[in-house]
């Protein structure tokens, strides 16, 4: 399964990325994409491996980033409630999706 987490800069993509995966220290600027992989089980006992692609909200990486949406199985769509223009910009990432 792969899940890209997608959303303009400095909205928090990395940081919950690195504490779902308890991961120290801060997290850094994404350049691209990263890969992490991360396991879990469902009610069922079944283990499942999920792919989730840290994805750059830098506007550098914008055709990248669309590849990785159309390929998701699903998204994580990432805005800051303190900035208004990240709703706006988050919101044309559906676009690609």
């Amino acid at each position: 399964m792969k899940i890209a987490l997608m959303g303009p800069p400095s909205v928090g993509k990395s940081h919950t990325l690195r504490v779902l995966t308890d991961k120290e220290g801060l997290a850094k600027k994404t350049v691209g994409a990263e890969v992490t992989n991360y396991h879990v089980t469902t009610s069922e006992g079944e283990a499942v491996k999920v792919n989730l692609w840290d994805c750059s909200g830098s506007k550098t990486y914008e055709r990248l980033v669309a590849i990785h949406i159309q390929r998701s199985d699903s998204i994580l769509l990432f805005y800051s409630p303190y900035k208004a223009e990240s709703l706006e910009v988050a919101s044309t990432i559906l676009i690609y999706w």
